[in-house]
């Protein structure tokens, strides 16, 4: 590549923030926008470990499928399938996008996101596929909001039911959603004591994240 050529490449780089050209001795380095990408990656990483970790055990300890999904520009996105038991045979794989509505994992990120987040998605949705309705889905989300989790039973694979439970990071933040999947000929999945142990495991998820209830977030 020809000198010119290469700064020509470099100028639109820096016109974007990816790179800068020190004022000291004319080199180039990596610029504002560059590191914000790396640290944001670096934050994915560690909240992929992390969660992947703890959903290990809970599909181990329930033998049952894990799921691990996070907020992507077309919704909840499935990164991590784990099976813990007897293999589940449906469509959904990592990379899925699953709707906002009628499963566990979109109720879960309505649920503890702000409007604004995901407005633009459920506008989408309901004008392309059946939708709830407006006050039965805010009650919907406040009874989320209220009991930490959200259980969904067929609407997104017939005979699948799911429970989903958020994770949080040191700023309250939602940067992640842990869930199971089960069969619904199942009697005992949605049984408390599966419950408690998504919501234990997303908890531990969460803590390791920084995150701290805010009982102990007063006592400090």
């Amino acid at each position: 590549m020809s000198r010119s050529q290469a700064h020509r490449y470099l100028q639109a780089y820096i016109n974007t923030g990816l790179v800068q050209q020190e004022p000291a001795d004319g080199r180039y380095s990596l610029g504002p926008t560059a590191l914000k990408i790396g640290l944001s990656a670096l934050s994915r990483l560690d909240v992929i470990r992390i969660t992947t970790a703890y959903l290990r055990q809970l599909a181990d300890d329930l033998e049952t499928t894990g799921l691990l999904s996070i907020w992507g520009d077309y919704g909840p996105t499935i990164i991590r399938w784990l099976d813990g038991g007897v293999p589940i045979a449906t469509s959904l794989h990592v990379g899925s996008v699953l709707p906002i509505q009628h499963s566990s994992a979109g109720l879960v990120f309505m649920a503890f996101q702000p409007l604004p987040a995901y407005k633009r998605l459920l506008e989408r949705e309901r004008a392309a596929r059946t939708s709830i309705d407006e006050i039965e889905l805010q009650a919907m989300l406040t009874e989320i909001r209220r009991q930490g989790y959200a259980k969904v039973d067929g609407q997104v694979v017939p005979g699948l039911a799911a429970i989903s439970v958020p994770v949080f990071d040191m700023q309250e933040k939602l940067i992640a959603v842990i869930g199971v999947l089960g069969r619904m000929t199942d009697e005992k999945f949605f049984c408390q004591s599966n419950i408690d142990k998504v919501q234990a495991a997303a908890l531990k998820a969460s803590n390791a994240m920084g995150w701290q209830p805010e009982e102990m977030r007063g006592d400090s």
